[in-house]
């Protein structure tokens, strides 16, 4: 009664997931300027605040382009100046729901994250990072940070080190993380010693949002064409995978056990808000089976897992003992070591994915943060349902990634020269 439960509850949070992942790309675009409520702002907008001053078009919240409180003329213009690159402010709502005027042009950026710095490299602007998170600043082989501050973390911000930089934007988390108390402190701090300074709250990490932060950013520091052709890219593989899963009966979806950063010592997984890796089993048509659990990261029992008997165990890959975590694979004898043992355990030995041989490795290279969960997505759906995906092959998502790394995030890496990104494959 009690698994026929929590399979329920699994269910209909999928349900309401799925839902929302469909529409992810029609999210609109909350900049004041978008006055007639799309994806972008373009000429249509013009003509819509025209229709709004003539009283022929009903006036709506990014009507008003210059945030004054009023529709007129001067909306018209500041719409014309954000669509060729030459306003002096533009307002946003960053992901925290917060309205915010940033002055223009943008050029130096303190990161809190990997999320934000992936994204902006994403966008061919990384020589703007001034300063990244003290977990990100040695990843100089996949981020092009060589002359970035180490600016500390949420926990523990180094404020001295982002004012010498004189950077004049900072993003932070908005929803992803449990550091909501540190992150107004930095806003207030930051603000209260620079108001020159701009602090922003971005996730750049949630597979629902991804697209839609990426456009903000790109019209705060005028890449609008670059997140447009990523979007076109992205959308172009994604959607595939979506259509093609989301016919599938709940009740004959793949269950998923995903193993967190804790081997060998416990069982430890994750749920929602957990950078994405939750909405990544979600969106390749699979059933998390902790999906149910209202927190991000947390330890449970052996009895929890072979109750809820997963059909594919995934593991996170546990960073420095694979050698992962830095964007350029691992060691496939480690993971085959880590994915051995979890074939292993008599108290899965009943398992489905145990006795099925379906058990993967599949680390933060390809998952977490940035637009690189789209790689781990379509090796996820590979491995739930191979019989939907039989004209995908390797050498097809293999192509996807080298095309994220060359084409996006500017690298001259060939991914056959670098080391095992999953394991096993196939």
């Amino acid at each position: 009664m009690i698994d026929k439960c929590w399979l329920l509850v699994s269910l209909a949070l999928c349900t309401m997931l799925a839902m929302n992942l469909a529409n992810a790309s029609d999210t609109l675009l909350e900049i004041y300027g978008n006055a007639d409520m799309d994806d972008m702002i373009d000429e249509d907008d013009i003509t819509y605040v025209e229709g709004v001053i003539k009283g022929t078009n009903e006036r709506t919240q990014f009507s008003d382009a210059n945030y004054d409180g009023q529709v007129n003329e001067k909306d018209i213009t500041q719409i014309k100046k954000i669509i060729n690159g030459e306003e002096g402010n533009i307002t946003i709502v960053d992901s925290a729901d917060r309205i915010v005027t940033l002055s223009k042009p943008v050029d130096r950026i303190a990161c809190f994250h990997y999320g934000a710095v992936e994204a902006i490299q994403t966008l061919g602007a990384a020589d703007k990072i001034v300063g990244v998170n003290r977990q990100t600043v040695d990843k100089t082989d996949f981020y092009k940070i060589d002359n970035v501050s180490n600016i500390g973390y949420v926990d523990d911000p180094d404020y001295e080190e982002i004012l010498n930089r004189d950077a004049d934007l900072v993003i932070l988390f908005a929803s992803i993380h449990t550091y909501n108390a540190e992150c107004a402190k930095i806003k207030k701090t930051l603000e209260e010693a620079d108001p020159n300074i701009t602090v922003l709250s971005f996730d750049f990490v949630t597979i629902d949002g991804y697209l839609n932060e990426l456009k903000k950013l790109s019209y705060i520091i005028d890449r609008e064409d670059k997140a447009q052709e990523f979007a076109e890219f992205y959308n172009g593989w994604l959607d595939e995978i979506k259509n093609r899963v989301k016919s599938i009966p709940d009740e004959n979806r793949t269950k998923v056990y995903f193993e967190m950063a804790t081997w060998p010592k416990a069982y430890s997984t994750c749920s929602e808000g957990s950078f994405g890796l939750h909405e990544c089993i979600i969106t390749a048509g699979g059933i998390n089976i902790f999906g149910d659990r209202n927190e991000s990261f947390f330890d449970v029992d052996p009895e929890a897992v072979m109750m809820r008997n997963p059909d594919v165990m995934l593991n996170y890959g546990f960073g420095n003992y694979a050698e992962t975590g830095k964007g350029l694979g691992g060691n496939p004898e480690k993971m085959k070591e880590i994915r051995d043992e979890m074939l292993n355990r008599s108290e899965l030995k009943d398992v489905n994915a145990v006795k099925d041989g379906r058990v993967y490795i599949i680390p933060w290279d390809v998952t977490c943060g940035g637009g690189k969960h789209l790689i781990g997505i379509s090796y996820m759906a590979k491995w739930f349902y191979p019989e939907l995906f039989t004209d995908i092959s390797v050498d097809d998502i293999e192509s996807i990634h080298q095309k994220y790394l060359t084409r996006f995030m500017g690298l001259d890496y060939d991914l056959s020269d670098l080391g095992t990104f999953v394991y096993p494959s196939m």
